[in-house]
């Protein structure tokens, strides 16, 4: 394309010479320097002295009568928190009860014995309350995050509705609806259901942990009856723990005392010596680790009935994952979250952005072949077992490629670069810094610890034990998880043809063998 310099030469004849033009005279106003210090603010902290290396405080854990646990923590924030965890969740469910766990968690804020679902949704609005709530495995968690004044009656609603709840049949047929699009809104994306379904292969579809927990049938034969079993059979005093940030300690204790301190006893063996190794509640149901291969087929379609996005047609995944340490191995686990970190996580689609784990394994080693769309790690802890390992997605035409470079993604973190070694330790210390900044992260975080281990562990025991982690425990950790059979998940378009799961065993253990392990 040819530039017209005659048209250049005009704008530059009008255009007024920026060497010679002198700037307007600004007008004098009174302003200050902004380098000195403003007096209102000096005057309004005057006397005031910080110590960054001063001690946090503890959180404050006390017992009632009848087995309820109420903790509380300091919190320097204009906002304040309460929440409650119940230790029960999915892997607790009897065939007649499946799916139960979900309602019982969407009882929080729904019609009690004193407010109705319409009031207390009310109260939530007008007050700007912002709600969390989780079901897994293994427990139930529901959190709330608001001003510190509002945080008593936020108490009683959810005391109220939790544990007094009135089971109304119209609002059990409306959470039915909204659970069955929250299903669909996650099962329209296997990147986002994959990761739970890794147990499966690890334990079987029908154990307890191996069976998928988001499934629409579970939805169609579930009855009120079954949730009011379920609800009255787990939601007992000693499986139960209320947590608040920014609260009183006396008066949230004595608060709960008078909400649910008419609830009688259970029976319930909790170890009163629980720490970071031995829980506080007995074992949950049993489920036997085997390892295995298990191949899905992609039939979102079929299953919908409608056509889905187009990019759904080229997606495919391949896991492999092993035998991991509990929640309760102390150091084991921060060890095992070391290796999970170092896999990092990523997708083709955002690759090489700020923050974003570019020097992670994933993102260095993995999404560079050109047919791999993400990567992630999968490391999920649970009271008596765990499962590790990692998951690559891509087109469907390559999923023996995937198969493959998951299992030798896994091989290679027996060499580990004391550069990458340091960088994903800074890496999880900075996830524990970012994560205890929040109200909402900070509570989720106290409810778990004090619900396992009957304690709770601030930022500088996660940070001193991480910064301990040698390279040597990294190599003995992963020696301990490669001991296991390994578990393979795949899933892809019809027809799947996996690599075959003895292929894959007899890879594994020439390649232990190879580095002596």
């Amino acid at each position: 394309m040819r530039l017209h310099t005659s048209s250049l030469r005009s704008y530059s004849a009008h255009r007024p010479d920026i060497r010679t033009s002198q700037p307007k005279p600004r007008p004098t106003t009174n302003l200050k320097d902004l380098r000195e210090p403003f007096s209102a603010v000096s005057e309004l902290y005057q006397g005031v002295s910080v110590n960054i290396h001063q001690a946090r405080p503890a959180a404050k854990i006390t017992k009632l009568d009848n087995g309820i646990r109420v903790a509380s923590l300091e919190w320097d924030s204009l906002s304040a928190g309460v929440g409650v965890a119940i230790n029960v969740g999915s892997r607790y469910e009897q065939e007649s009860e499946y799916g139960a766990a979900f309602f019982c968690e969407k009882l929080a804020f729904s019609s009690g014995m004193k407010h109705s679902q319409k009031k207390n949704v009310e109260q939530l609005e007008k007050h700007g309350t912002n709600i969390t709530t989780v079901t897994n495995r293994e427990q139930i968690i529901i959190n709330t995050e608001g001003i510190r004044s509002d945080i008593p009656l936020v108490l009683d609603m959810l005391a109220d509705s939790l544990f007094s709840p009135r089971f109304v049949e119209e609002e059990f047929e409306l959470q039915k609806y909204a659970l069955n699009e929250a299903f669909f809104s996650f099962l329209i994306d296997p990147e986002l259901w994959l990761p739970e379904h890794c147990f499966a292969p690890a334990f079987g579809e029908r154990s307890s942990l191996g069976r998928r927990p988001h499934d629409f049938k579970y939805l169609e034969s579930v009855t009120l009856e079954s949730v009011k079993q379920f609800h009255k059979k787990w939601f007992t005093p000693s499986r139960v723990v209320i947590g608040a940030l920014g609260v009183n300690h006396d008066r949230i204790v004595e608060q709960v005392h008078n909400l649910l301190g008419h609830l009688p006893q259970d029976n319930v063996p909790v170890n009163e010596n629980a720490n970071l190794t031995t829980p506080y509640y007995p074992a949950p149901p049993a489920a036997e680790y085997t390892g295995g291969l298990l191949a899905l087929e992609d039939d979102r379609e079929s299953k919908f009935g409608e056509m889905l996005p187009e990019s759904f047609n080229y997606y495919s995944a391949a896991f492999t994952g092993f035998k991991a340490p509990s929640i309760m191995s102390d150091r084991d686990y921060y060890i095992t979250s070391t290796l999970a970190t170092l896999l990092g996580n990523g997708s083709s689609f955002s690759s090489g952005g700020p923050g974003k784990g570019m020097y992670s394994r994933v993102y260095r080693d993995m999404l560079s072949n050109g047919y791999v769309q993400s990567g992630t790690n999968v490391y999920q802890p649970l009271q008596d077992v765990g499962l590790f390992g990692l998951m690559l997605t891509g087109h469907s035409k390559y999923l023996p490629h995937l198969q493959s470079m998951s299992i030798e993604g896994l091989l290679r973190l027996f060499s580990i670069e004391d550069e990458e070694f340091m960088r994903a330790k800074n890496q999880l210390k900075a996830l524990v810094f970012n994560n205890l900044e929040s109200t909402h992260s900070t509570l989720d975080d106290m409810l778990r610890q004090v619900s396992y281990y009957n304690t709770r562990n601030d930022f500088d025991y996660h940070v001193s034990l991480i910064d301990s982690i040698t390279k040597d425990e990294l190599h003995k950790t992963l020696a301990q998880i490669f001991s296991s059979p390994p578990s393979i998940l795949t899933y892809g378009l019809k027809p799947i043809q996996p690599v075959a799961y003895s292929r894959c065993l007899d890879f594994i253990k020439t390649n232990l063998k190879a580095i002596n392990v």
